[in-house]
């Protein structure tokens, strides 16, 4: 996940509700989700803001060991790829990539 500012237009800053920043999750062809970045992870309360040059851009990283929400690995299928900044200041989750998990 990227969030990158154009150079023309300077700095700036978002501010996150909590600790968690990013919405990344994996839901199967039904809808429900697989896997979601941070699960079982409790966010601290707190308030912040990340300043943001411009011309450069935050990343986030996840991994997914491909075992599904039941605890057992997902079966062979597509699969969305959900991602979204987690700040009231952007809009909400965005579709990404389908991945096809093989046997």
């Amino acid at each position: 996940m990227e969030l990158c500012r154009l150079p023309v237009a300077g700095d700036g800053q978002v501010t996150f509700d909590d600790s968690r920043e990013v919405d990344l999750q994996v839901d199967a062809s039904s809808g429900t989700t697989e896997w979601q970045a941070g699960q079982g992870v409790k966010n601290a309360a707190h308030s912040h803001t990340v300043n943001v040059r411009g011309g450069t851009c935050l990343r986030w990283a996840a991994t997914w060991d491909t075992i599904a929400a039941d605890g057992f690995y997902a079966p062979p299928g597509n699969y969305d790829i959900g991602y979204g900044v987690d700040s009231s200041q952007l809009p909400g989750s965005t579709g990404g990539p389908v991945l096809q998990l093989t046997d």
